[in-house]
Protein backbone atom coordinates (compact mmCIF):
# COMPACT_ATOMS: atom_id res chain seq x y z
CA UNK A 1 0.00 0.00 0.00
CA UNK A 2 0.66 3.38 0.05
CA UNK A 3 2.66 3.18 3.20
CA UNK A 4 4.95 0.12 1.90
CA UNK A 5 3.24 -2.67 3.96
CA UNK A 6 2.60 -5.93 1.64
CA UNK A 7 1.75 -9.27 1.76
CA UNK A 8 2.91 -11.90 -0.37
CA UNK A 9 2.19 -15.79 0.05
CA UNK A 10 5.50 -17.75 -0.68
CA UNK A 11 4.70 -21.27 -1.18
CA UNK A 12 9.28 -22.17 -1.54
CA UNK A 13 10.67 -21.35 1.68
CA UNK A 14 13.87 -20.90 -0.35
CA UNK A 15 12.18 -18.18 -2.40
CA UNK A 16 14.14 -14.74 -2.68
CA UNK A 17 12.02 -11.83 -3.05
CA UNK A 18 13.74 -8.70 -4.60
CA UNK A 19 12.59 -5.30 -3.87
CA UNK A 20 13.25 -2.63 -6.38
CA UNK A 21 12.76 0.90 -6.89
CA UNK A 22 13.95 4.03 -9.13
CA UNK A 23 16.62 5.94 -7.63
CA UNK A 24 17.61 2.99 -4.96
CA UNK A 25 19.41 0.07 -4.69
CA UNK A 26 17.64 -3.59 -5.69
CA UNK A 27 17.52 -5.38 -2.71
CA UNK A 28 17.40 -9.50 -2.43
CA UNK A 29 15.87 -11.06 0.53
CA UNK A 30 16.22 -15.13 1.31
CA UNK A 31 12.43 -16.04 2.72
CA UNK A 32 14.25 -18.77 4.78
CA UNK A 33 11.08 -18.82 6.67
CA UNK A 34 10.40 -15.85 8.00
CA UNK A 35 6.70 -14.19 8.29
CA UNK A 36 7.71 -10.82 9.35
CA UNK A 37 10.29 -8.70 7.23
CA UNK A 38 11.19 -5.16 7.24
CA UNK A 39 12.53 -3.64 4.05
CA UNK A 40 14.87 -0.55 4.04
CA UNK A 41 16.42 0.51 0.56
CA UNK A 42 19.26 2.68 0.16
CA UNK A 43 19.21 5.70 -2.84
CA UNK A 44 21.14 5.18 -5.16
CA UNK A 45 22.82 8.31 -6.69
CA UNK A 46 24.57 6.62 -9.43
CA UNK A 47 21.58 5.02 -10.95
CA UNK A 48 19.85 8.74 -11.30
CA UNK A 49 23.37 10.40 -12.49
CA UNK A 50 22.86 7.56 -15.28
CA UNK A 51 22.70 9.06 -18.66
CA UNK A 52 19.76 8.48 -21.24
CA UNK A 53 19.49 9.00 -24.85
CA UNK A 54 16.86 11.04 -25.35
CA UNK A 55 16.12 12.35 -29.17
CA UNK A 56 19.08 14.54 -30.08
CA UNK A 57 20.74 14.78 -26.70
CA UNK A 58 21.22 12.87 -23.78
CA UNK A 59 20.29 13.45 -20.05
CA UNK A 60 20.32 12.40 -16.64
CA UNK A 61 17.57 10.17 -15.34
CA UNK A 62 17.06 12.52 -12.37
CA UNK A 63 16.60 15.43 -15.05
CA UNK A 64 13.91 13.06 -16.89
CA UNK A 65 10.37 14.87 -17.45
CA UNK A 66 8.90 12.64 -20.09
CA UNK A 67 8.18 9.30 -19.99
CA UNK A 68 11.04 7.67 -21.14
CA UNK A 69 12.74 4.09 -20.45
CA UNK A 70 15.86 2.77 -21.33
CA UNK A 71 17.07 -0.98 -21.75
CA UNK A 72 20.55 -2.09 -21.81
CA UNK A 73 22.94 -4.20 -23.67
CA UNK A 74 22.78 -6.51 -20.91
CA UNK A 75 18.80 -7.65 -21.74
CA UNK A 76 20.20 -8.44 -25.45
CA UNK A 77 23.37 -10.50 -24.13
CA UNK A 78 21.29 -12.54 -21.81
CA UNK A 79 18.49 -13.37 -24.86
CA UNK A 80 20.38 -15.16 -27.72
CA UNK A 81 17.70 -14.32 -30.15
CA UNK A 82 18.36 -13.31 -34.03
CA UNK A 83 15.34 -10.90 -33.95
CA UNK A 84 15.85 -7.01 -32.12
CA UNK A 85 11.90 -7.30 -31.74
CA UNK A 86 11.86 -10.52 -30.13
CA UNK A 87 15.01 -9.31 -27.86
CA UNK A 88 12.61 -6.17 -26.51
CA UNK A 89 10.23 -8.22 -26.32
CA UNK A 90 8.42 -7.98 -22.37
CA UNK A 91 11.54 -5.53 -21.20
CA UNK A 92 9.42 -2.38 -20.43
CA UNK A 93 6.09 -1.85 -19.46
CA UNK A 94 4.04 0.13 -22.61
CA UNK A 95 6.07 -1.28 -25.45
CA UNK A 96 4.16 -4.21 -26.99
CA UNK A 97 5.16 -6.19 -29.41
CA UNK A 98 3.51 -9.33 -31.79
CA UNK A 99 3.79 -10.71 -34.71
CA UNK A 100 2.76 -9.17 -37.79
CA UNK A 101 0.80 -10.43 -40.70
CA UNK A 102 3.94 -12.74 -41.46
CA UNK A 103 3.48 -14.86 -38.17
CA UNK A 104 5.83 -17.15 -37.66
CA UNK A 105 7.31 -17.34 -40.89
CA UNK A 106 11.62 -17.42 -41.15
CA UNK A 107 12.78 -13.51 -41.06
CA UNK A 108 9.42 -12.40 -40.01
CA UNK A 109 9.32 -9.10 -38.60
CA UNK A 110 6.97 -7.92 -35.54
CA UNK A 111 4.83 -5.37 -35.11
CA UNK A 112 5.66 -2.77 -32.09
CA UNK A 113 3.22 -0.49 -30.43
CA UNK A 114 3.79 2.31 -27.95
CA UNK A 115 1.11 4.35 -27.40
CA UNK A 116 -2.13 1.94 -28.52
CA UNK A 117 -4.27 3.34 -31.57
CA UNK A 118 -3.23 6.72 -33.20
CA UNK A 119 -5.22 9.24 -35.41
CA UNK A 120 -3.94 9.14 -38.80
CA UNK A 121 -3.48 13.10 -39.79
CA UNK A 122 -3.94 12.58 -43.34
CA UNK A 123 -6.83 10.58 -43.55
CA UNK A 124 -8.17 10.46 -39.63
CA UNK A 125 -8.55 7.13 -39.31
CA UNK A 126 -7.93 5.32 -35.88
CA UNK A 127 -5.97 2.19 -35.94
CA UNK A 128 -2.46 1.08 -34.70
CA UNK A 129 0.63 2.86 -35.35
CA UNK A 130 4.25 2.04 -35.25
CA UNK A 131 6.50 4.07 -33.63
CA UNK A 132 9.86 5.94 -35.25
CA UNK A 133 12.70 3.25 -35.02
CA UNK A 134 16.28 5.14 -35.16
CA UNK A 135 19.32 3.25 -35.22
CA UNK A 136 22.56 5.49 -34.36
CA UNK A 137 20.32 8.26 -35.66
CA UNK A 138 19.59 6.84 -38.84
CA UNK A 139 15.92 4.77 -39.88
CA UNK A 140 15.65 1.63 -40.13
CA UNK A 141 14.15 -1.22 -39.10
CA UNK A 142 15.01 -3.11 -36.14
CA UNK A 143 15.07 -6.36 -38.00
CA UNK A 144 18.06 -4.90 -40.19
CA UNK A 145 20.46 -5.11 -37.24
CA UNK A 146 22.08 -8.13 -35.15
CA UNK A 147 21.13 -7.26 -31.44
CA UNK A 148 24.70 -8.48 -30.47
CA UNK A 149 25.28 -5.11 -31.96
CA UNK A 150 23.12 -2.89 -29.62
CA UNK A 151 24.13 -0.74 -26.77
CA UNK A 152 21.06 0.36 -25.53
CA UNK A 153 17.68 1.22 -26.24
CA UNK A 154 15.52 4.11 -25.16
CA UNK A 155 12.14 4.24 -25.64
CA UNK A 156 10.15 7.36 -25.53
CA UNK A 157 6.55 6.91 -24.81
CA UNK A 158 4.61 10.30 -25.23
CA UNK A 159 4.29 13.37 -27.10
CA UNK A 160 7.76 14.86 -26.39
CA UNK A 161 9.07 12.22 -29.14
CA UNK A 162 6.67 14.32 -31.26
CA UNK A 163 7.90 17.64 -30.54
CA UNK A 164 11.78 16.27 -31.00
CA UNK A 165 10.86 14.42 -34.47
CA UNK A 166 7.97 15.79 -35.78
CA UNK A 167 4.35 13.69 -36.70
CA UNK A 168 6.64 10.76 -37.96
CA UNK A 169 6.64 9.90 -34.28
CA UNK A 170 3.00 10.76 -32.94
CA UNK A 171 2.81 6.91 -32.23
CA UNK A 172 6.66 7.48 -29.84
CA UNK A 173 10.21 6.49 -30.98
CA UNK A 174 12.48 3.75 -30.26
CA UNK A 175 15.93 5.52 -30.31
CA UNK A 176 18.62 2.60 -30.76
CA UNK A 177 22.20 2.91 -30.06
CA UNK A 178 24.93 0.39 -31.18
CA UNK A 179 27.98 -0.08 -29.37
CA UNK A 180 30.99 1.56 -30.03
CA UNK A 181 34.94 1.11 -29.91
CA UNK A 182 36.40 2.07 -26.25
CA UNK A 183 39.60 2.92 -24.93
CA UNK A 184 41.19 -0.15 -23.77
CA UNK A 185 44.96 0.91 -23.40
CA UNK A 186 46.03 -0.13 -27.14
CA UNK A 187 44.50 -3.89 -26.24
CA UNK A 188 42.19 -5.69 -28.61
CA UNK A 189 39.36 -7.82 -27.49
CA UNK A 190 37.52 -10.60 -29.37
CA UNK A 191 34.36 -11.62 -28.53
CA UNK A 192 32.30 -14.68 -29.73
CA UNK A 193 28.73 -15.62 -29.57
CA UNK A 194 26.97 -18.48 -30.66
CA UNK A 195 23.14 -19.82 -30.34
CA UNK A 196 21.00 -22.90 -31.27
CA UNK A 197 17.53 -22.99 -30.80
CA UNK A 198 14.26 -24.85 -31.61
CA UNK A 199 11.38 -23.46 -32.70
CA UNK A 200 7.74 -25.60 -32.52
CA UNK A 201 4.53 -23.94 -33.10
CA UNK A 202 2.94 -22.94 -29.74
CA UNK A 203 -0.48 -24.07 -31.24
CA UNK A 204 -1.49 -26.29 -34.30
CA UNK A 205 -5.46 -27.17 -34.27
CA UNK A 206 -5.56 -30.71 -34.39
CA UNK A 207 -7.36 -32.22 -37.85
CA UNK A 208 -10.65 -34.15 -37.55
CA UNK A 209 -10.01 -37.99 -38.39
CA UNK A 210 -10.77 -38.82 -42.23
CA UNK A 211 -14.47 -40.44 -40.96
CA UNK A 212 -15.14 -37.36 -38.31
CA UNK A 213 -14.67 -35.15 -41.43
CA UNK A 214 -16.74 -37.17 -43.83
CA UNK A 215 -19.73 -37.32 -41.05
CA UNK A 216 -19.46 -33.66 -40.47
CA UNK A 217 -19.99 -32.74 -43.54
CA UNK A 218 -22.68 -35.41 -44.37
CA UNK A 219 -24.62 -33.48 -41.51
CA UNK A 220 -23.66 -30.25 -43.22
CA UNK A 221 -25.31 -31.09 -46.45
CA UNK A 222 -28.05 -32.55 -44.91
CA UNK A 223 -28.58 -29.14 -42.82
CA UNK A 224 -28.65 -27.26 -46.25
CA UNK A 225 -31.17 -29.67 -47.48
CA UNK A 226 -28.54 -31.48 -50.37
CA UNK A 227 -27.43 -35.16 -50.71
CA UNK A 228 -24.49 -36.45 -48.38
CA UNK A 229 -21.05 -36.42 -50.34
CA UNK A 230 -20.19 -40.14 -48.54
CA UNK A 231 -22.65 -43.17 -49.23
CA UNK A 232 -22.14 -45.86 -47.04
CA UNK A 233 -19.71 -47.58 -49.36
CA UNK A 234 -17.93 -44.47 -49.05
CA UNK A 235 -17.67 -44.19 -45.54
CA UNK A 236 -16.77 -48.35 -45.02
CA UNK A 237 -13.60 -47.24 -47.53
CA UNK A 238 -12.46 -44.73 -45.22
CA UNK A 239 -12.79 -46.87 -42.78
CA UNK A 240 -11.03 -49.79 -44.14
CA UNK A 241 -8.10 -46.77 -45.12
CA UNK A 242 -7.75 -45.63 -41.86
CA UNK A 243 -7.36 -49.30 -40.25
CA UNK A 244 -4.94 -50.60 -43.38
CA UNK A 245 -3.72 -47.37 -46.00
CA UNK A 246 -4.70 -48.79 -49.71
CA UNK A 247 -6.90 -51.72 -48.86
CA UNK A 248 -9.97 -50.09 -50.33
CA UNK A 249 -10.39 -47.80 -53.30
CA UNK A 250 -9.18 -44.09 -52.60
CA UNK A 251 -10.61 -42.60 -55.45
CA UNK A 252 -13.15 -42.91 -58.43
CA UNK A 253 -12.87 -41.65 -62.46
CA UNK A 254 -15.66 -39.63 -63.37
CA UNK A 255 -18.13 -41.07 -65.58
CA UNK A 256 -16.23 -39.90 -69.07
CA UNK A 257 -13.14 -41.94 -67.37
CA UNK A 258 -11.02 -38.79 -68.48
CA UNK A 259 -10.21 -37.79 -64.79
CA UNK A 260 -10.56 -38.27 -61.04
CA UNK A 261 -14.27 -37.76 -58.90
CA UNK A 262 -12.22 -35.29 -56.65
CA UNK A 263 -15.03 -32.93 -55.65
CA UNK A 264 -13.12 -29.62 -53.95
CA UNK A 265 -9.56 -30.68 -53.22
CA UNK A 266 -10.63 -34.29 -52.59
CA UNK A 267 -13.70 -33.95 -50.50
CA UNK A 268 -15.11 -36.64 -52.84
CA UNK A 269 -12.19 -38.57 -51.90
CA UNK A 270 -12.23 -42.35 -49.84
CA UNK A 271 -8.48 -41.73 -48.19
CA UNK A 272 -7.07 -41.22 -44.87
CA UNK A 273 -3.99 -39.18 -45.78
CA UNK A 274 -2.67 -37.43 -42.61
CA UNK A 275 -1.55 -34.21 -44.48
CA UNK A 276 -0.30 -32.45 -41.55
CA UNK A 277 2.56 -35.10 -41.43
CA UNK A 278 3.54 -35.16 -44.74
CA UNK A 279 3.42 -31.56 -45.21
CA UNK A 280 4.75 -30.29 -42.03
CA UNK A 281 7.79 -30.58 -39.77
CA UNK A 282 7.12 -30.83 -36.15
CA UNK A 283 10.43 -28.74 -35.54
CA UNK A 284 12.90 -26.28 -37.39
CA UNK A 285 16.51 -25.10 -36.50
CA UNK A 286 17.26 -21.71 -36.06
CA UNK A 287 21.35 -20.97 -35.86
CA UNK A 288 23.33 -17.73 -34.98
CA UNK A 289 27.31 -16.73 -35.12
CA UNK A 290 28.61 -13.09 -34.11
CA UNK A 291 31.50 -11.85 -33.68
CA UNK A 292 33.33 -8.58 -32.99
CA UNK A 293 36.52 -6.53 -32.52
CA UNK A 294 37.10 -3.72 -30.58
CA UNK A 295 40.08 -1.87 -29.35
CA UNK A 296 41.81 1.27 -28.96
CA UNK A 297 43.40 4.42 -26.76
CA UNK A 298 43.05 8.13 -25.39
CA UNK A 299 42.66 9.01 -29.77
CA UNK A 300 41.26 6.80 -31.27
CA UNK A 301 39.00 3.65 -31.11
CA UNK A 302 36.90 1.03 -33.22
CA UNK A 303 34.40 -1.90 -33.49
CA UNK A 304 33.62 -4.38 -35.87
CA UNK A 305 31.47 -7.00 -36.17
CA UNK A 306 29.91 -9.42 -38.03
CA UNK A 307 26.88 -11.84 -37.86
CA UNK A 308 25.07 -14.91 -39.54
CA UNK A 309 21.85 -16.16 -38.43
CA UNK A 310 19.98 -19.09 -40.52
CA UNK A 311 16.29 -19.96 -39.97
CA UNK A 312 14.65 -23.08 -41.19
CA UNK A 313 11.12 -23.38 -41.74
CA UNK A 314 8.54 -25.82 -40.69
CA UNK A 315 7.25 -27.03 -44.42
CA UNK A 316 8.48 -30.38 -44.73
CA UNK A 317 7.94 -30.48 -48.59
CA UNK A 318 9.34 -27.33 -50.09
CA UNK A 319 11.21 -26.37 -46.95
CA UNK A 320 11.43 -22.41 -46.49
CA UNK A 321 13.97 -20.56 -45.35
CA UNK A 322 15.95 -17.47 -43.85
CA UNK A 323 19.17 -16.30 -43.93
CA UNK A 324 20.87 -13.02 -42.95
CA UNK A 325 24.53 -11.67 -42.78
CA UNK A 326 25.69 -8.29 -40.77
CA UNK A 327 28.75 -6.07 -40.71
CA UNK A 328 29.01 -3.64 -38.88
CA UNK A 329 31.98 -0.84 -38.00
CA UNK A 330 32.73 2.00 -36.11
CA UNK A 331 35.77 4.25 -36.06
CA UNK A 332 36.19 7.54 -34.25
CA UNK A 333 39.28 9.64 -33.68
CA UNK A 334 39.90 12.70 -31.59
CA UNK A 335 41.78 14.74 -33.76
CA UNK A 336 42.17 17.25 -30.20
CA UNK A 337 40.91 18.82 -27.49
CA UNK A 338 37.32 20.41 -29.46
CA UNK A 339 37.49 17.86 -33.11
CA UNK A 340 36.40 14.57 -32.99
CA UNK A 341 35.66 12.64 -36.74
CA UNK A 342 33.80 9.82 -36.51
CA UNK A 343 32.65 7.01 -39.75
CA UNK A 344 29.88 4.34 -39.01
CA UNK A 345 28.99 1.73 -41.38
CA UNK A 346 26.50 -1.13 -41.88
CA UNK A 347 26.06 -3.80 -44.34
CA UNK A 348 23.00 -5.91 -44.57
CA UNK A 349 22.56 -8.86 -46.94
CA UNK A 350 19.32 -11.56 -46.36
CA UNK A 351 17.78 -14.35 -48.40
CA UNK A 352 14.21 -15.39 -48.30
CA UNK A 353 13.17 -18.70 -50.05
CA UNK A 354 9.73 -19.66 -49.91
CA UNK A 355 7.02 -22.34 -51.71
CA UNK A 356 4.73 -20.41 -54.33
CA UNK A 357 1.61 -21.32 -56.30
CA UNK A 358 -0.07 -20.10 -59.38
CA UNK A 359 -3.76 -20.15 -60.78
CA UNK A 360 -4.06 -22.38 -64.02
CA UNK A 361 0.09 -21.72 -64.34
CA UNK A 362 -0.62 -18.04 -65.43
CA UNK A 363 -1.85 -16.16 -62.96
CA UNK A 364 0.92 -15.32 -60.17
CA UNK A 365 -0.16 -16.12 -56.16
CA UNK A 366 2.16 -16.16 -53.29
CA UNK A 367 3.49 -17.69 -50.37
CA UNK A 368 0.40 -17.22 -48.65
CA UNK A 369 -1.57 -19.66 -51.00
CA UNK A 370 0.62 -22.27 -49.96
CA UNK A 371 -0.53 -21.82 -46.32
CA UNK A 372 -4.06 -21.55 -47.57
CA UNK A 373 -3.97 -24.61 -49.43
CA UNK A 374 -2.44 -25.93 -46.44
CA UNK A 375 -5.70 -25.87 -44.99
CA UNK A 376 -7.72 -26.55 -47.40
CA UNK A 377 -6.72 -30.16 -48.66
CA UNK A 378 -9.14 -32.88 -47.61
CA UNK A 379 -7.94 -35.69 -45.07
CA UNK A 380 -10.53 -38.08 -47.67
CA UNK A 381 -7.97 -36.70 -51.11
CA UNK A 382 -5.29 -39.91 -51.01
CA UNK A 383 -1.47 -38.85 -51.56
CA UNK A 384 -0.63 -41.12 -54.38
CA UNK A 385 -2.74 -41.75 -57.76
CA UNK A 386 -4.36 -45.40 -57.81
CA UNK A 387 -2.69 -46.39 -61.42
CA UNK A 388 0.57 -45.22 -61.05
CA UNK A 389 1.58 -44.51 -57.28
CA UNK A 390 2.60 -41.06 -58.44
CA UNK A 391 2.16 -37.72 -56.24
CA UNK A 392 0.89 -35.94 -58.97
CA UNK A 393 -3.33 -35.61 -58.66
CA UNK A 394 -4.67 -32.64 -59.46
CA UNK A 395 -5.36 -31.13 -56.26
CA UNK A 396 -2.01 -32.17 -53.96
CA UNK A 397 0.00 -29.55 -54.87
CA UNK A 398 2.64 -29.49 -52.92
CA UNK A 399 4.88 -31.88 -55.15
CA UNK A 400 5.83 -28.80 -56.66
CA UNK A 401 6.76 -26.61 -54.12
CA UNK A 402 10.31 -28.17 -54.40
CA UNK A 403 10.65 -26.37 -57.39
CA UNK A 404 7.64 -23.38 -57.71
CA UNK A 405 9.63 -20.84 -55.59
CA UNK A 406 9.70 -17.10 -54.64
CA UNK A 407 13.61 -16.09 -53.72
CA UNK A 408 14.66 -12.37 -52.89
CA UNK A 409 17.86 -11.02 -51.95
CA UNK A 410 18.56 -7.53 -50.16
CA UNK A 411 21.29 -5.54 -49.74
CA UNK A 412 20.93 -2.33 -47.82
CA UNK A 413 24.05 -0.01 -47.17
CA UNK A 414 24.78 2.72 -44.40
CA UNK A 415 27.54 5.28 -44.60
CA UNK A 416 27.26 7.91 -41.67
CA UNK A 417 30.76 10.37 -41.72
CA UNK A 418 30.32 12.37 -38.94
CA UNK A 419 32.06 15.63 -37.25
CA UNK A 420 31.72 16.53 -33.37
CA UNK A 421 33.01 19.72 -32.49
CA UNK A 422 32.70 20.64 -28.71
CA UNK A 423 34.29 24.46 -28.56
CA UNK A 424 33.79 24.90 -24.42
CA UNK A 425 31.70 22.79 -21.92
CA UNK A 426 28.40 22.61 -22.50
CA UNK A 427 28.09 22.94 -26.08
CA UNK A 428 28.69 20.20 -28.43
CA UNK A 429 27.72 20.66 -31.86
CA UNK A 430 27.08 17.59 -34.24
CA UNK A 431 27.46 17.19 -38.21
CA UNK A 432 25.85 14.07 -39.84
CA UNK A 433 25.67 12.88 -43.00
CA UNK A 434 23.97 9.66 -43.33
CA UNK A 435 23.74 7.48 -46.75
CA UNK A 436 21.13 4.40 -46.71
CA UNK A 437 20.78 2.05 -49.89
CA UNK A 438 18.73 -0.64 -50.08
CA UNK A 439 18.67 -3.05 -53.29
CA UNK A 440 16.05 -5.65 -53.64
CA UNK A 441 15.63 -8.89 -55.55
CA UNK A 442 13.15 -11.20 -56.54
CA UNK A 443 13.18 -14.31 -58.94
CA UNK A 444 9.95 -16.43 -59.29
CA UNK A 445 9.98 -19.90 -60.34
CA UNK A 446 6.63 -21.30 -61.54
CA UNK A 447 6.11 -24.62 -63.44
CA UNK A 448 3.86 -25.92 -66.15
CA UNK A 449 1.87 -28.51 -64.26
CA UNK A 450 1.60 -32.56 -64.85
CA UNK A 451 -1.01 -34.24 -63.72
CA UNK A 452 -2.48 -37.85 -63.56
CA UNK A 453 -5.48 -38.87 -65.10
CA UNK A 454 -7.42 -42.29 -65.43
CA UNK A 455 -6.09 -43.38 -68.96
CA UNK A 456 -2.34 -41.69 -68.53
CA UNK A 457 -0.40 -38.30 -68.37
Amino acid sequence: DFDGKFIIQVVNEAAVLQVSYLGYTTKEIVVAGKTDLQIVLKENAAALEEVVVVGYGTQKKINLTAAVSQVGSEVFENRPTANAFRSLQGTTPGLVISNSSSGGEPGASSDINIRGFVTSGGTGDIGDAEPLVLIDGIEMSLNDIDPEDIESVSILKDAAAASIYGSQAAAGAVIVTTRSGQNSQGQIKVNYNSSYSITQPSIWPESASPINFAYTINDARTNNNQGAYYDETDLANIMANMENPGSAPTIVSNASGNGWDYGTIGIEGTAATDWDDIIMKKWAQRVKHSVNITGGNEKMNFYLSAGLYDEEGLLKVGDESYQRYNLDAKISSKVNDWLTLELLSKYRKSYTDFPTEANSNTTFWNKSRVLDLITKIKPTLPQYDPIYGLELLQHTYYPFWDDQRVKTENNQIVLSPRIIIEPFDGLKINANFNYKRDNNFQEISILASQTVVPNGL
